[in-house]
């Protein structure tokens, strides 16, 4: 694919062929949860699925002032491989540096129900890309007004909740993207600091992801996959499982059945489906097209703090 050019449903398939306000909170009271934490257990779980024909995590292109640091989740998704972006309920850049030798791909930042605000944005992205990480922001409402300020500020990834029409994801494609693949404002922000042709060649650097969490979504959805530059079609249960009358039952049988529909929808269209990093389903939604899954730090350090203190309690005097 040359370098600049917007990803088209063409493009995905060949990719896939081997499988918020001044200073103020991003977030507004427009607020649904998903009602979840996900975890996917051990890191190692999920690198089983990096290697091989999957391939092996590859370097950003950071030394390059001219690069714009590169988008290493949109990178591994155009090969085809997995890509993973973790999140958890600390939004600071010392937390992202923390993360970063890790090895994930993305940082999640939560701007629908965490505490990220405009000012934190810029210092945010910056630790991702300290780390050759994306900075993947969730948006609390499909507005251009918001879409288009998130990344003047300098994330190179956004994901648009409820989308559940065709018009709706055009409205994030028109937002996110220059011309010709859409409308976004021209101006230049930190992320065109030494790059002349930032304009050129911002749409290559910048992942839209879209949210797929209601039902009308799901039977919308053939109409939403034929819209151009989405870049991954993020099937979430939790409000999907609300839609469908069942609050908080994300991981119910009928619930699950509707989503792996969806993923099986998602792939057979040759788009990318994304998914949450559940540890015992990470396989299963490999196999059934997911590439780029989600997860959060939280339950990990729940159960390892759980397990730490079972310890400490069964230690006895000798």
């Amino acid at each position: 694919m040359r370098a600049g050019r917007p990803r088209s449903r063409a493009d995905h398939g060949a990719a896939r062929a081997d499988p918020d306000v001044a200073n103020g909170p991003v977030m507004l009271p427009r607020v649904r949860s998903w009602g979840i934490v996900t975890s996917l257990g051990r890191g190692h779980r999920l690198a089983a699925l990096r290697k091989g024909s999957i391939g092996e995590v590859q370097p950003t292109n950071q030394g390059d002032e001219k690069s714009m640091r590169g988008n290493r989740v949109k990178e591994k998704l155009n090969r085809g491989e997995v890509a993973i972006a973790v999140g958890g309920h600390s939004n600071t850049s010392d937390t992202i540096d923390f993360l970063g030798p890790l090895g994930f791909d993305g940082i999640w930042l939560e701007g629908e129900h965490g505490s990220v605000s405009w000012s934190q944005v810029g210092d945010l992205s910056r630790a991702c890309d300290l780390w050759g990480m994306a900075s993947v922001a969730r948006l609390h409402q499909n507005d251009p007004g918001v879409i288009t300020r998130i990344l003047d500020l300098g994330v190179n990834g956004i994901v648009v909740p409820h989308v559940s029409t065709r018009a709706e994801a055009e409205r994030v494609v028109e937002a996110a993207l220059f011309a010709p693949a859409g409308k976004r404002g021209i101006f230049s922000g930190r992320r065109s600091y030494g790059a002349s042709d930032f304009h050129e060649r911002a749409n290559s650097e910048t992942l839209v992801i879209v949210l797929i969490e209601e039902i009308q979504a799901v039977e919308n959805l053939d109409e939403i996959l034929s819209v151009d530059h989405i870049d991954v079609f993020f099937v979430a249960p939790g409000d999907l499982a609300q839609t469908m009358g069942m609050v908080g039952r994300h991981r119910d049988p009928k619930v699950e059945t509707v989503v792996e529909g969806a993923i099986r929808q998602i792939a057979a269209s040759g788009r990318t489906a994304g998914a949450l990093g559940y540890e015992d389903k990470l396989q299963h939604y490999y196999d059934l097209g997911v590439r780029f899954f989600l997860t959060n730090y939280n339950a990990w350090l729940e159960e390892a703090a759980r397990a730490y203190l079972d310890r400490v309690a069964a230690v006895r005097p000798e």
